[in-house]
């Protein structure tokens, strides 16, 4: 099957790179050896004729690789690349221009979305006091991590919820030493 397309990638190290073709923009596979011997080396934008073949692995590659006069010049290598580097500029530009909208209009986004205060409509709000017919025990953190180093259950409890770096909670549900016969 013929068609045709640019080179889009190459690496003259291994020899190898890509053809986009013209007509659909997918990838095809391209070889040095399907350059003739004694022609020059691919150049990244360089049109080409190829015909496509499929391997036994079912991947296609270019082969019968014929270049197009028209692309041969430099002047027409430099403009290819020169369109390309000022794709990449504008790429550059649109995503500076969006970060720095995001910065100047991010306080009156966050504003919008405030919670207003309660201005007496009829939403019933609950205000939660803490419990004090309760006696909390005076814990500290002290640097103990593990189940064995606990006196009760509620010292385990809140240490798991007030100090880092303990290990009495092994599946993460909020109740620590659950094995623990202690408690």
């Amino acid at each position: 099957m013929k068609a045709n397309g640019r080179l889009s990638k190459w690496n003259d190290e291994r020899g190898f790179g890509f053809i986009t073709k013209n007509s659909d923009g997918q990838e095809v596979f391209v070889h040095i050896s399907a350059f003739s011997r004694n022609s020059k080396r691919p150049v990244i934008g360089e049109e080409l004729s190829f015909d496509i073949e499929i391997s036994r692995d079912g991947k296609r590659k270019a082969v019968n690789l014929k270049r197009s006069t028209s692309f041969s010049s430099p002047v027409s290598i430099q403009n290819y690349a020169t369109k390309k580097s000022s794709l990449s500029v504008l790429n550059v530009l649109v995503v500076c221009t969006l970060v720095l909208l995001g910065f100047l209009f991010y306080p009156r986004i966050v504003q919008q979305f405030e919670t207003k205060p309660y201005n007496g409509s009829s939403i019933q709000e609950e205000v939660i006091l803490p419990r004090t017919d309760v006696e909390l025990p005076q814990f500290k953190c002290d640097g103990r991590q593990h189940c064995s180093q606990m006196n009760s259950r509620a010292e385990a409890v809140f240490f798991i919820r007030n100090c880092p770096n303990t290990k009495m909670d092994g599946d993460n549900d909020g109740e620590p030493c659950e094995n623990d016969s202690r408690f």
